[in-house]
């Protein structure tokens, strides 16, 4: 059984992400609605993958990403941003950040298990 967090603070999203997994029983679900709650969790519950929106309401999910980056604990966990910022500077930022995709949330649907898959097959064990 997989753990992914998603980090999202737009309920609607949340729904259809529960919705687009829940045809996939050997993932679990796990939801922070904000920066904050996020690091708390991925600590308490070490997630094998994070989905992450990258405007959230206190830090934005670059900041976050960064910060994961840099500990020891969580640096080498996949993180898919997941967000409807899709201009080429947001893309660049996320890679920047250390985030490993980048992802339309109107197209997310279609394609998030595949990329989850991939990333977490890559993953060292």
């Amino acid at each position: 059984m997989k753990k992914i967090l998603y980090v999202e603070d737009n309920m609607f999203s949340v729904s259809l992400m529960q919705l687009c997994l829940r045809k996939h029983p050997n993932y679990t679900l796990l939801i922070a609605q904000d920066g904050q709650s996020a690091w708390d969790k991925i600590f308490d519950y070490k997630p094998d993958i994070i989905l992450l929106d990258i405007n959230l309401p206190d830090i934005d999910g670059w900041e976050l990403t960064r910060r994961l980056r840099q500990h020891s604990q969580t640096k080498r966990i996949p993180i898919i941003a997941v967000t409807s910022l899709n201009r080429q500077q947001s893309i660049q930022e996320s890679k920047d950040a250390g985030i490993n995709l980048h992802l339309n949330k109107n197209m997310i649907h279609t394609s998030l298990i595949n990329h989850m898959e991939t990333l977490l097959s890559d993953r060292p064990a």
